[in-house]
């Protein structure tokens, strides 16, 4: 994630907030599995769930808007294809994704 201003206190995104979903419902989503600050306005953040908007709307929360957001994995698969490329899954990611 980076954003428009450096991330001082990663801590805050562990703290319960409520943030809107796509509908503008209210709810509290889970606390990050990890948040780390990689430069000042570069943080890696793990969430185990992915709701409408959820990590641009966590960080918004918090008084630091998402200026790009890349997502690197999906559960242990990572997404390190070129972009504009495309690759086969293997048959133990396929078996791991589905589970």
């Amino acid at each position: 994630v980076w954003t428009e201003n450096p991330l001082l206190d990663p801590q805050a995104l562990l703290q319960p907030m409520r943030i809107k979903d796509g509908k503008n419902q209210w709810y509290t989503p889970l606390k990050p599995l990890s948040v780390k600050v990689l430069e000042p306005r570069c943080t890696e953040i793990k969430i185990c769930e992915g709701k409408f908007h959820q990590v641009k709307r966590m960080f918004e929360a918090i008084g630091h808007p998402v200026v790009s957001l890349k997502r690197t994995a999906i559960h242990r698969l990572q997404l390190d294809v070129p972009v504009g490329e495309y690759r086969s899954l293997s048959e133990s990611e396929i078996s791991d994704l589905i589970r």
